[in-house]
């Protein structure tokens, strides 16, 4: 329960905050704990993977997935097209899936807010 209306939770990774009746969902913590795959400098990105490269690879993706969905739409669109590369089987989609890593880590202060609709604000909407 809710005691007031200033309460910080935190699920699954989600810190969720509600204050004056509006939610924020952050993923910045989770963000900052995920790693990016390790790749030998001698390897090429043309390079075809190994099952252990792939096995890498889908568990980063899958920790991408996570925010990428729930409060980083920001990360949606290149979890994706990073996602469909692994058909590819070369080594660039583990280059590309640590790049959006980077990204994910510097826009991780990024936050969903979710603030209450006015009741009056409802019969000022033009169809």
């Amino acid at each position: 329960t809710w005691d007031d209306d200033t309460k910080e939770i935190i699920y699954c990774g989600t810190v969720l905050t509600r204050k004056d009746f509006t939610w924020t969902l952050n993923q910045e913590g989770y963000i900052h704990k995920v790693k990016p795959v390790t790749v030998h400098r001698n390897r090429a990105p043309e390079e075809e993977v190994n099952e252990y490269d792939r096995s890498q690879l889908r568990a980063l993706l899958g920790s991408l997935q996570w925010p990428a969905v729930h409060s980083s739409p920001h990360l949606q669109c290149s979890c994706s097209l990073t996602a469909g590369k692994m058909a590819q089987n070369k080594l660039q989609a583990i280059v590309d899936a640590n790049s959006l890593l980077r990204f994910a880590k510097q826009n991780a202060d990024i936050a969903l807010k979710y603030e209450p609709i006015p009741m009056n604000s409802f019969s000022e909407l033009r169809l």
